[in-house]
């Protein structure tokens, strides 16, 4: 029930009942998957789902997708374009695997504008509806300057 209720709203946190209490799940903690191209039902030359970082306005969600995979069809475009056409924007071109939707991008800009709030606080607030009590860490890019600063 859980899965046809939220079939529309794929970046929802939903409660469920598990016997002594409700706990907090996403369609990802129940193994859905999201299909992109192919009017989202599975590509028949993909069979692979790759895990996506999703921050939108009401938290941040670890989305499985499917990318198209059809490369010799003329209608495949790159898994960038993909996420593009679902209202994704990619942190990355070459190998995404965290994006930000629209909405989020334009309250970002509104409020920034607005009342000069800077990207820390806003990601920070939008951490704090993912998880508020601190139990789980949730990091967006590790980062290390090594990576960027080989020896």
């Amino acid at each position: 029930m859980f899965l046809q209720m939220f079939f529309f709203t794929l970046l929802t946190f939903g409660q469920f009942w598990n016997g002594g209490f409700f706990e907090r799940a996403t369609l990802n903690d129940l193994g859905y998957q999201f299909f992109l191209g192919h009017e989202h039902t599975s590509c028949p030359s993909s069979d692979s789902t790759q895990t996506i970082l999703v921050i939108n306005g009401n938290g941040v969600h670890y989305i499985n997708v499917q990318f198209c995979g059809c490369t010799e069809s003329p209608q495949w475009v790159e898994k960038y374009r993909q996420l593009l056409r679902v209202g994704w924007y990619p942190a990355s071109f070459q190998r995404p695997k965290t994006a930000f939707t629209f909405d989020v991008l334009d309250s970002y800009h509104k409020i920034s504008l607005q009342g000069k709030l800077n990207l820390y606080d806003f990601y920070t607030s939008i951490l704090q509806k993912t998880n508020n009590c601190g139990q789980k860490k949730m990091t967006v890019v590790e980062f290390s300057l090594l990576s960027v600063f080989p020896h």
